[in-house]
């Protein structure tokens, strides 16, 4: 790289590291893959960097070269059974809450929805991650899922009525 791409580069990563780490923590689950596949999503973006159209929005193609990078594991840890019958629920994050009650009842209500987000299969789990990051329009969003805009809708809607439906089913007594 040259001097002037290296700049360019560390602008891009410092602009677009948090949202492609949170993106891949959320979606694998476990803090040390996630870190990983973050690395690998970099080298990627390293390699290719030169060759990227400058005029548009590198987040889509980052998000969907960590979503490739995390497709591959899934691939291979399904040939290592050790890799994914261990599984990492994230901390529910603290509230600033009035009192305790309320800090224990959100705590309670994060972890079930984590619960409920982490039991979805990959193609839904996925789709809701990506549709809660705002900076991305729908088409970047089904541009990352290398779908239509109406394929990536259609995903959504279905991603939301299965977590409702494992919302409810937790919540039966």
């Amino acid at each position: 790289m040259t001097p002037a791409q290296e700049t360019a580069f560390r602008a891009q990563f410092d602009a677009h590291a948090d949202r492609v780490f949170a993106f891949l923590r959320r979606l694998c689950v476990d803090r040390q893959l996630a870190e990983d596949l973050f690395q690998e999503t970099w080298c990627s973006a390293a390699r290719e960097f030169g060759k990227l159209d400058a005029s548009r929005s590198l987040l889509p193609w980052l998000l969907s070269t960590a979503r490739n990078h995390w497709r591959m594991h899934r691939r291979w840890a399904w040939v290592d059974v050790s890799r994914w019958l261990v599984a990492e629920v994230a901390p529910a994050v603290a509230d600033n809450s009035p009192g305790p009650e309320a800090e224990a009842a959100q705590a309670q209500e994060a972890r079930r929805l984590e619960r409920a987000v982490v039991s979805l299969g990959d193609r839904e789990r996925e789709v809701l991650l990506l549709s809660f990051d705002e900076a991305l329009t729908p088409s970047e969003r089904a541009a990352v899922l290398g779908v239509s805009e109406d394929a990536y809708r259609q995903r959504l809607h279905r991603a939301r009525r299965a977590l409702e439906a494992k919302l409810k089913v937790e919540e039966a007594p």
